[in-house]
């Protein structure tokens, strides 16, 4: 994960189900390692707590932010790149068309809404609502190799590269133009 963790993005949820996984002996160090790259809002002191004892278990790192080109070259080293999306159905973030551009498989934390529609319709990744039961079986069938994702397609990074929403906004502009002559 890259960017900000706020309140209303607090992966609550996530570090509860990755606890439990540990606690359950299902996954250890060297299964799973989810990064966080970026500034945390003030955690309540058992997400600090937990953030803290799955640093320790070696199933999570929190880092500080990094400059956007180190970030970049940790976004295409990625195995998946995360997305914490609840709360904002309407709203796509700036960083999934980042990530789209790397390639690599998206996983959006947060359910249903514009966010998780978007990666189901372009295939990009994994979409999981908000839930520890929910978040817990889909690490588990990552981990298990159950679950194989792939991120965008050349086709699909294409489409939504600057060039090319370039060119459609210059269509409607030139639509409008025709449609409304002289305004």
């Amino acid at each position: 994960y890259f960017g900000t963790v706020s309140k209303i993005r607090m992966p609550v949820a996530l570090l509860e189900a990755l606890d439990e996984l540990v606690t359950e002996g299902a996954v250890k160090a060297g299964d799973i390692l989810v990064n966080f790259t970026g500034h945390w809002a003030p955690k309540a002191p058992s997400v600090a707590e937990r953030v803290d004892r799955l640093e320790r278990a070696g199933v999570l790192a929190c880092h500080e932010p990094l400059p956007h080109e180190v970030c970049l070259q940790k976004m295409r080293a990625a195995d998946h790149l995360l997305v914490l999306q609840p709360g904002y159905p309407l709203q796509i973030p700036a960083k999934i068309y980042e990530y789209m551009a790397m390639g690599r498989p998206i996983i959006v934390v947060g359910g249903e809404g514009a966010t998780g529609e978007l990666v189901e319709r372009k295939r990009l990744g994994a979409v999981c609502e908000d839930s520890k039961p929910a978040i817990k079986s889909l690490l588990q069938r990552l981990v298990s190799g159950e679950l194989r994702l792939k991120g965008a397609e050349h086709e699909t990074i294409e489409e939504f590269s600057y060039g090319r929403l370039t060119e459609k906004l210059v269509d409607v502009f030139d639509a409008a133009i025709e449609e409304y002559p002289g305004t």
